[in-house]
């Protein structure tokens, strides 16, 4: 098999109990945060209802950008690997990399946001996403024999 190597660009994202638990507990300190300081620093009642459930969500809004690491992923005839970029709060930098018989699922979720899990040996699965996302996929199904998901991940 003579492949040559290919990269893409696309955003790593934390698991999804870990994401939520963040964002969640974060919205909550930030809800409340936001109504002390709106009643006593503001003075002003109106503006206090205003701000409670806004601040928050702009808040959210950063933290979410924050948790999401852009990692190139670099597939070739030996295997896949992933170099991940500095920049996230929950996912660590560096380079991985797997051989092909190390990658033991790969699977497109469409839904209302898309995205390509991958689980490899040792790991958790991971969901990426992107504006490369359905050319990765499209490289991975041509070049790649899709492994079908048996039982839970």
């Amino acid at each position: 098999m003579q492949n040559h190597a290919v990269q893409f660009k696309l955003v790593l994202a934390p698991s999804a109990g870990k994401f939520v638990s963040i964002l969640f507990s974060f919205w909550i300190i930030a809800g409340v945060l936001s109504a002390i300081g709106a009643a006593f620093l503001l003075k002003n009642n109106a503006l206090s209802v205003l701000l409670f459930p806004v601040l928050p969500f702009l808040l959210t809004i950063l933290l979410y950008n924050r948790l999401m690491a852009t990692c190139t992923v670099r597939v070739d005839e030996n295997g896949f690997s992933m170099d991940i970029a500095p920049g996230s709060l929950m996912i660590k930098a560096g380079l991985k990399s797997w051989r092909w018989d190390e990658v033991l699922q790969y699977k497109q979720s469409t839904g209302r946001w898309s995205v390509l899990i991958v689980r490899c040996a040792d790991e958790r699965p991971m969901q990426l996403s992107g504006s490369e996302l359905d050319s990765l996929y499209q490289y991975l199904k041509t070049h790649f024999p899709e492994k079908k998901k048996t039982g839970w991940w």
